[in-house]
């Protein structure tokens, strides 16, 4: 069984509207799944609703408060050795920016076309579920 942070979990797929790229972070050494490409997210806390905790965590991992997001997630991931759940939200800001990077989540930042990652060979596993399954509403997005 794999381990999880918490019972669920929270993140904001970012799409600049100006470039329509999109925002992949690179995890740190020492967190799950090191060194892949991520979007910034995290654990939900007590009391806070999955769209709380996912736009808590951006703020957390980007220094970035000004991201639209929308009221019901993109994606729901359920684990399927437990009860765990990841929801991802679409969230959108009018022009790329460079996160903050200092809380050690993350080494690294790219702004990139989603399709031409597909086949990226150190994505996140929760992202490559995103892009496999969700990506007719990624594109939708686009538009």
């Amino acid at each position: 069984m794999a381990s999880y942070w918490g019972k669920q979990a929270a993140g904001i797929l970012v799409i600049a509207k100006d470039t329509k790229r999109f925002l992949l972070l690179q995890r740190a050494g020492w967190v799950h799944q090191p060194l892949t490409w991520g979007i910034p997210g995290g654990a939900i806390h007590r009391g806070e609703s999955p769209r709380q905790g996912a736009i808590r965590e951006a703020e957390e991992e980007l220094g970035e408060n000004e991201i639209r997001v929308g009221k019901s997630p993109l994606f729901v991931w359920q684990a399927p050795d437990s009860t765990f759940r990841y929801s991802t939200f679409l969230g959108s800001v009018p022009h790329e920016f460079e996160p903050d990077l200092s809380n050690d989540e993350h080494i690294d930042f790219h702004w990139v076309d989603l399709p031409s990652w597909l086949a990226h060979d150190d994505l996140h596993p929760g992202i490559e579920d995103l892009l496999r399954l969700a990506m007719p509403a990624i594109l939708e997005a686009l538009l």
